[in-house]
């Protein structure tokens, strides 16, 4: 049994906080298509990115995550999406021209922490020329470019064996393992046309 090597205070405390973060995920989730919630998204699935390579980590993380939502969240987002290439390659998305290349707002939040040690390029964070108040500073294109990091992300958590989120890249659609294909109504509040939505997917 996983839990058998930690105390069962520690546990408590663990199962506390992911019943939180779960909840939260469900709220935040049913705003499908919402861009606001990008950065959000883009900062979850970053960690759980990081976390899916630790079969231990997911033996707790997994089993409650609400993966339908996400998926069907991805899908809201790849209905304006067409550069399927960039987000199915394992490398990292970014601009071919170095000279508009820059980190997002949560990319400085993020920076330094050892769930995302893998995750950016070596040389990501190199552009001294970027003061403070600018690392901050949000621009209309930075909506495509988290689209395109949490469809990324998506599909390389997809890649570790299909077990929690899955991709299909013929039809470009995201769908989720056979047990976790189920939307929790009365958790995530939804109404009868969120549902309807929902279940198209």
């Amino acid at each position: 049994m996983v839990g058998s090597e930690i105390d069962e205070s520690t546990l408590n405390h663990l199962s506390n906080a992911l019943k939180l973060a779960n909840r939260t995920h469900n709220v935040v989730l049913r705003r499908f298509g919402d861009p606001n919630i990008l950065p959000y998204l883009h900062v979850t699935l970053a960690f759980i990115y990081h976390l899916s390579s630790s079969p231990e980590a997911m033996a707790y993380l997994a089993p409650d995550f609400p993966w339908k939502l996400t998926a069907v969240m991805l899908n809201t987002f790849l209905r304006s999406f067409h550069s399927h290439s960039r987000i199915e390659s394992q490398r990292f998305p970014q601009s071919e021209n170095a000279q508009v290349r820059r980190p997002l707002p949560e990319d400085y939040a993020m920076r330094g922490l050892l769930w995302v040690d893998k995750y950016f390029p070596a040389d990501w964070f190199s552009n001294d020329k970027i003061d403070d108040d600018e690392k901050h500073f949000e621009v209309a294109s930075m909506s495509e470019e988290r689209k395109e990091r949490v469809l990324y992300l998506g599909c390389r958590i997809a890649a570790r064996d299909g077990k929690w989120l899955c991709y299909d890249s013929d039809s470009h659609q995201f769908s989720v393992s056979p047990q976790y294909d189920i939307l929790s109504w009365m958790s995530t509040g939804l109404g009868e046309d969120e549902r309807i939505e929902a279940n198209a997917f």
